[in-house]
Parts: C-alpha cells; structure tokens; sequence
C-alpha cells in the first residue's frame, strides 16, 4: 500500500487552497519554534518528491469564515513555517481533518511513547496491518523517518481494512506535527519472521530493568479473530505478579471480556477485562494468549503462539438437534500438515448468551479427545493425525452459567 504523505486543504465552504511548498521548515508549536529540513535533504536523501507537501485536508471553523483567511496564503500553513504561526494566531479555533500518506509500501503506525504498565516497561510488535491505540506516528522504514502528530489526531480504522490513515485535531493547542529520524529498533524484526512478518511499533526494551513486558498484536484473519500475545518477563528469582492495564497497551474496548490462556504449559485462565493479572517464577519468560470472547473459533494451538495465522483450524459447519437447541455439533477442519496435538478453541455465544458447555470432543476416526473447559473457552488434548485431513467435533449439551 503506498502512505506517501500529502494532505488537501479547503475552506468550510470548500474554497481550495493551492501553492507549492516554499520553505522545508515543520513549525512544532504555536510559539513559532522550527525543525528546518535542511539536515534530512542533506542526511538522509529527502527531497519534495519523497516526502511532499500536505495536500487533501479540510480547515472548518467553528463559525464563520474569518475575513482575514486569504486562500492565496500558501499551502498547508504548518509546513510552510514563515505563514505557520501566523495562520494558528488568526485561526486557534479551527479544526483539520483529511487523509494522510506517508511512509512508502512499507510504512506503518508507530508510538513514540514509552510505554509502561504498573510500572513495568512494555514493548509493542504487530502482525500483519494492525496497531495499536498509543500509536501517534506513521514510520518510513525506506527513509528511516518518522512524522509524529499530535496524540489522538490519527485514525487507523480505515488502514486496517486496506485504506488509509486519516487525521482530526483542533488547531493551535493539539498542533505539533514533526519529522524525527525512526528509532533504533522499530520496524521489522527479523527473529520473528520466519513464519509471519512481525514489525516492532514501540522502541525495544531497556536492557537490565527487571520485569519487563512484549506485546504482539495479531491481526484478525479470514479463520481466526484478532488475538494478543503477552510475553512476561521475570529476570528475578523470585516469582513476580504483573498486573497488566489492557488501556496502557492501547488495546481497543479495554473493558471488553477477553480469554486467556498459558501458551506454555498448556492452561486455560478464564476471562478478563480491563487487566491481566498473572505470577511468573522467577528467572522465567511465559507466553499468554487473549483474544476477546467471542463466537467459535481456534485462538490457540501447540506447533507455535502464531499457529492459528499460520496452519488455521477452520469452522467447518454447526448443526443443531432441535430449532433453537443448545445441544449441537460444530467442527472444526485443518490441513494434515497442521501438527497440532492440542487446541483452544471458544465456545462463547452472541451478544450476554452464556457460552456452550461441551460433552464430548471426537477426531476425524470418532474417537474421542480428553477436553477441559473453564468459562467460555475448551482446551483439547491428546490429538494425533491420521488420513488426509483433521477434524475436530464438537458436542454440547447445553449452556453454562455463571462464566467469567
């Protein structure tokens, strides 16, 4: 996807503003301090046509156009640093909004916030085009260049559906864009992509600072929901209780029911919402897998944290006995290449339904699978490959009461 930056701008009644960049100078606040240009064309290689002008933006003010607003001015004014402080002291009021480009094929969300919870340092990574809501920069890994808009003014939604990143914020006091070179670190982690390509959006963590935290935000497949992996560090050698805040990750909904499960042993841990409180021993890193409850599907499996994206367990049909019964069999399908020998998969209904309570879990040869479920999530064990696919069915008997 290209993310070229270039923002269009015009008046409430539409009145377009046209002129070329004059000056390569990024006003950062409404006192009228600059990051002139001159460094970066001559450091890193930028020239207008790899980093161009704002274009495509909307100025509305809250009442009438001001008498004194003179299309002719320039362009967009926070780029143009000689009319930047200027348009702001005329105009505190008025609100942008348009559509941002920037970062080439390869540019994603990045935070330039170092981010933290209950105290504890917390790296962010992300799978596929996923971000997080602490993100307040578009990266350019082909410049090595990062522009950093005002925190809140960036809105991902529609770049997580193949679009592009859009911007809102309210003039002067929220305005404070700038180019800064990428942080070391963010970007591409190339321990992680032999299977799947992971990018780090936060700097990494600090080395020697005790507990500490990696989050990895995996982006929602055409098999699977989006899920979150917790990587909890303990360098001590005493077991250590993190109490994770899901709105100090940026996690979307942070009150929303998520399950949770230990990847490494394995074990299911029920729900939570708004934190994930977990102890680790000492001398010790475990690996925690959330996904919001939700209706069917995989959210966890043995070959690795990222099977489900990599070799997915996909709903094949559900059938009940009765119209409207909670007595019915759903299965699952995977590849016989899928390696698995257990599986966690969610056995939640729509909207406050309480989740399915299973009875028995058979394989492809009927033969049935030790199962344990706690809440709305099931953990199958003892699963063995045989014949030309795998299928997993799955049996309820009625609903659960009493979950989370």
């Amino acid at each position: 996807m290209m993310l070229a930056l270039a923002l269009s701008l015009a008046v409430f009644q539409d009145t377009p503003i046209h002129s070329p960049v004059e000056e390569w100078e990024l006003c950062q606040s409404g006192a009228g301090s600059h990051l002139n240009y001159g460094s970066l064309v001559k450091e890193q290689g930028v020239t207008p046509e790899t980093l161009p002008a704002i274009s495509n933006m909307t100025l509305k003010f809250p009442g009438e156009t001001p008498d004194d607003f003179d299309s002719d001015a320039g362009n967009i004014h926070f780029i143009i640093g000689k009319e930047f402080t200027h348009m702001i002291s005329d105009f505190p009021e008025a609100t942008v909004s348009g559509t941002v480009l920037f970062g080439g094929e390869n540019g994603f969300p990045c935070t330039t916030s170092a981010l933290s919870t209950d105290g504890i340092p917390v790296q962010q990574s992300v799978v596929g085009l996923m971000t997080s809501e602490k993100c307040n920069a578009i990266a350019n890994p082909d410049l090595g260049l990062m522009m950093i808009f005002p925190e809140g003014a960036l809105d991902f939604s529609a770049w997580k559906e193949g679009g592009f990143i859009t911007t809102h914020f309210t003039m002067p006091h929220g305005l404070a864009l700038r180019v800064e070179p990428l942080p070391e670190g963010v970007g591409e982690m190339s321990e992680l992509t032999q299977e799947l390509r992971v990018r780090a959006i936060s700097a990494p963590l600090p080395e020697n600072v005790g507990p500490t935290i990696h989050n990895t935000r995996v982006e929602a497949g055409e098999s699977t929901a989006t899920f979150d992996l917790l990587q909890l560090t303990n360098p001590g050698k005493e077991p250590y209780t993190f109490s994770v805040k899901f709105s100090d990750l940026g996690w979307d909904r942070p009150k929303r029911w998520r399950l949770a499960a230990n990847w490494d042993v394995p074990e299911l841990l029920g729900g939570f919402r708004r934190t994930f409180i977990q102890t680790v021993p000492g001398k010790t890193t475990t690996t925690f897998v959330l996904r919001p409850e939700m209706p069917r599907g995989v959210f966890a499996a043995s070959p690795s944290p990222f099977s489900q994206r990599v070799l997915p367990w996909i709903w094949h049909s559900q059938s009940a006995s009765l119209s409207g019964s909670s007595a019915l069999t759903m299965s699952f399908e995977a590849n016989r290449k899928n390696s698995a020998t257990w599986v966690m998969l969610s056995m939640a209904d729509q909207g406050k339904t309480p989740p399915f309570e299973v009875g028995e879990v058979l394989d492809e040869k009927d033969r049935s699978l030790p199962f344990h479920q706690v809440g709305a999530a099931i953990l199958i064990q003892g699963m063995k490959p045989s014949g030309d696919h795998r299928l997993l069915k799955i049996r309820t008997i009625g609903r659960l009461s009493g979950n989370n």
